[in-house]
């Protein structure tokens, strides 16, 4: 199997994939890209900052969760030499809130100092929501400055991949959360317009779905990569 690297929300921390991690340690070897913690770098940098740490030497799958889906779909367009396949889960081509980009990051990061934590646990979390999903949720979130959040909240505003979506010529496995309170629906829908060729699985989940579901979204994954075979 190749090595299938993480790509992880916008905390950037990498911490919530261990439920995944976990489900998927017996099959597929992973790596987390951690973002940096305390720099609000833009889509243009964190695709630069991702290139540079890929596997140089074995065949690799990039999963892009949610923020860093525009990030895995970027790097993908540039044809990695070793890249054999792209997932791409609960994320988006292009902005699902174009809105954003008129407010200013410093208000942003006031909006994100504010928020009620009960109001971020129902939107990502749902029905599915666990005391210790919640806990690690929470962890995440203030591990990271608001500034640095604020920054990348305002770059989700302004992204648009689409292009690069189109330009990118390895297979793509999409996981669409049936209970997304964050992503809406177009956005995956968009994904299959400019990608003809994905393959997307709709899960009952939340936004949090690799968390919410880790051993469904790991048989999809392994599935998906396991039909990829090593080509290069």
């Amino acid at each position: 199997m190749p090595t299938l690297v993480l790509l992880p929300g916008m905390d950037g921390t990498g911490t919530l994939f261990s439920p995944l991690v976990d489900a998927l340690s017996e099959v597929i070897a992973t790596r987390i890209i951690r973002y940096p913690p305390t720099e609000g770098l833009d889509y243009r940098a964190l695709a630069s900052y991702v290139s540079d740490r890929l596997p140089t030497s074995e065949p690799c799958v990039l999963l892009g969760e949610s923020f860093s889906g525009p990030i895995a779909i970027d790097i993908a367009a540039s044809h990695p030499g070793n890249l054999i396949g792209v997932v791409l889960c609960c994320t988006f081509a292009r902005s699902p809130a174009p809105l954003g980009r008129w407010v200013p990051v410093r208000g942003m990061n006031v909006l994100l100092e504010h928020l009620p934590r009960a109001l971020v646990s129902w939107t990502l979390l749902g029905r599915f929501r666990t005391d210790s999903l919640d806990h690690a949720l929470r962890a995440a979130i203030v591990s990271v400055p608001a500034q640095v959040l604020a920054s990348r909240l305002y770059s989700v505003a302004s992204v648009d991949v689409r292009t690069q979506l189109a330009a990118v010529g390895v297979p793509i496995l999409q996981l669409v959360a049936a209970r997304d309170r964050l992503v809406p629906r177009r956005s995956s829908r968009e994904i299959e317009k400019h990608a003809p060729g994905v393959t997307s699985v709709v899960i009952e989940a939340p936004h949090m779905l690799l968390q919410c579901r880790p051993d469904t979204a790991a048989q999809e994954i392994t599935r998906f990569i396991g039909g990829l075979g090593v080509q290069r």
